[in-house]
């Protein structure tokens, strides 16, 4: 966040944006394609267990770039997200949009909170302004919080309806041939094959 608000505070709040958002995709791209091929065994044979396993399953399904476009909107560390979603096998380039797309909204508010450090800064340099000054930079924080938390909420309430919604369809059918092997399949597999 602090890096969003220097940015804005460099930048403005029209060139941030598209910096923190290029660069923190970069970033994201990056840090993912190195856990993908460094640290993928270590984080399954840690890490892997059923809940794992069925947000893989959703996270590859057709509501995969959703939920990584908004699991970028909530407060869940990147670090653990990148670590997750490198036990996934979505495609680069799907991941890479999805992921600038759920940048897109937090280094908006947060680049143009920093591009009013500059304004602020000569308000609160003049002592007859200084209080109006320090009143609206307060309003903007407290508007900054309220929207973040908006976003915040409606990406949770999103990313839980597409996973619930993913988790009934991935139900898995037994398939007996021959009297007596049983394969199990997922419904998808079972239309796919014409059966």
């Amino acid at each position: 966040m602090l890096l969003m608000l220097a940015c804005g505070y460099l930048y403005g709040y029209i060139y941030g944006p598209l910096v923190v958002t290029f660069f923190g995709a970069v970033g994201i791209l990056i840090a993912h394609l190195t856990m993908k091929h460094c640290c993928r065994d270590w984080i399954l044979t840690k890490f892997y267990n059923r809940q794992i396993e069925a947000f893989i399953t959703v996270v590859e399904s057709k509501q995969g770039f959703k939920i990584v476009a908004l699991s970028r909107l909530t407060p869940i560390p990147f670090g653990l997200q990148n670590g997750i979603f490198s036990l996934t096998n979505i495609p680069m380039l799907k991941y890479s949009a999805a992921s600038a797309i759920g940048l897109g909204p937090t280094a908006v508010l947060n680049c143009y909170m920093g591009s009013t450090l500059r304004s602020m800064e000569d308000v609160l340099s003049d002592g007859s302004s200084a209080t109006t000054g320090y009143i609206i930079f307060a309003i903007q924080i407290i508007i900054t919080v309220i929207l973040l938390t908006f976003v915040v909420r409606k990406a949770r309430a999103e990313l839980k309806k597409a996973v619930e919604g993913d988790k009934s369809k991935a139900q898995i059918v037994p398939l007996t041939i021959d009297d007596e092997t049983v394969v199990l399949v997922t419904p998808e597999i079972l239309k796919s094959q014409g059966s």
